[in-house]
């Protein structure tokens, strides 16, 4: 198949907070479904920042299309990163 075709692409992304959260938005849904989640996200945020999401409730963000287990993992992420204990630039 790759000698037929070549190796499939691979993704740019932008590195930073908005992107790790699309990548958990991403796990086990269609990319349709997610990218939707990530854009109701970013109209009740205006921009995707770990404040803006620690900001909103769970049920907002469940509003937004996140799962109960996703709201969790983005809060955690959200948290390390205001707490200096992980830098998604870095």
């Amino acid at each position: 198949m790759v000698a037929r075709h070549g190796p499939p692409p691979l993704w740019a992304r932008e590195p930073g907070f908005p992107t790790l959260v699309l990548l958990i938005l991403e796990q086990q849904v269609s990319l349709a479904s997610a990218r939707a989640a990530y854009n109701r996200l970013e109209a009740a945020t205006g921009t995707v920042t770990p404040a803006g999401l620690l900001a909103l409730s769970d049920d907002e963000l469940r509003a937004a299309g996140f799962s109960r287990q996703k709201t969790g993992y983005a809060r955690a992420l959200a948290q390390a990163i205001l707490d200096g204990a992980f830098d998604p630039d870095g």
